[in-house]
């Protein structure tokens, strides 16, 4: 991001599997007329369609600064998000979703809120005055935020979603933090408090497949703990020992009670065994080796 601030608004969005979706995403962005200028940073995340050779056809016809990166592999959206944050050069930056659920209006809203606040507000939330029609995206909307609570017990009152604005500073030190994968936004609030809601219209979001399903609404649970407290994940070694010791113990105690321990064992094993390859990657593997593809479209190509 050392280019932040060449242009005002920059427009994150992740893609997985997008496809035809991409036509009516990509028109609204041909037809955007706003003072401001703007950019546009795409990132494929190993999709195995046409996503990349449609984005790159589509984005040759637009006139502005348009980013293309396509992951090694499918890294989750999470890690999506930060390349696109480290490729950047606005002074504010919004991440949408691929699937017009967040339509551009809105995104203007929340990058024109967190400009007009300046130096009071690093981040806008988008809080959503019509809701998602899916069930399960209600269920997983809830279960973040009841678990990010648990988490950061002094979080402010916010609904925290992937429909964010951020400033750049706050974007390049949220870039620089983050481990290579998990959960963005239990780093970035704990970068800055200065964070507020807006409330934002939300389309349809038909195009695409929903990414809420119950691995989904794991992966949340599995995310944050990764990211909790060394006190959290010394509790799971120990469950995971004592998972151990009890699904060990032979005929000293009854199968459900054994049942019980292996259960725990694998629970403890895989959260705590989780963490220390997360840090491992965080450290040992450099940036650049996640991104196998970069284009670089229109307007200023330096």
């Amino acid at each position: 991001m050392s280019g932040a601030g060449r242009v005002d608004f920059t427009f994150v969005i992740p893609l997985y599997q997008t496809g035809e979706a991409l036509r009516p995403l990509i028109a609204e962005f041909a037809a955007l007329q706003i003072p401001e200028s703007w950019e546009l940073v795409l990132v494929d995340d190993g999709s195995t369609d046409s996503t990349h050779d449609l984005a790159l056809s589509l984005c040759h016809k637009l006139a502005h600064r348009t980013v293309i990166a396509q992951m090694a592999r499918n890294c989750g959206e999470a890690m999506a998000v930060l390349e696109g944050l480290r490729l950047a050069q606005g002074r504010w930056i919004v991440t949408m979703d691929d699937d017009l659920q967040t339509p551009l209006a809105s995104a203007l809203q929340l990058l024109r809120r967190l400009k007009d606040c300046g130096a009071e507000v690093d981040v806008v939330y988008a809080s959503g005055r019509t809701r998602p029609r899916l069930r399960v995206r209600r269920l997983g909307s809830w279960l973040h935020q009841r678990l990010l609570r648990l988490v950061l017990p002094d979080l402010p009152f916010l609904e925290v979603n992937s429909f964010r604005a951020l400033s750049a500073g706050v974007a390049q030190e949220l870039t620089r933090r983050s481990p290579q994968v998990h959960h963005l936004d239990r780093v970035l609030l704990g970068i800055t408090r200065r964070a507020v809601n807006e409330p934002v219209d939300y389309g349809v979001g038909t195009l695409c497949q929903s990414r809420y399903g119950l691995l989904r609404l794991l992966c949340i649970v599995h995310e944050l703990l990764l990211l909790s407290s060394a006190r959290v994940h010394r509790c799971f070694a120990a469950l995971a020992v004592m998972g151990a010791a009890v699904a060990l113990s032979g005929d000293l105690l009854p199968w459900p009670v054994r049942a019980l321990g292996l259960a725990a064992l694998v629970i403890g094993a895989t959260v705590h065994g989780d963490a220390l390859i997360c840090l491992a990657h965080a450290r040992c593997l450099p940036e650049q080796a996640w991104v196998r593809q970069l284009t670089n479209l229109g307007g200023d190509q330096s």
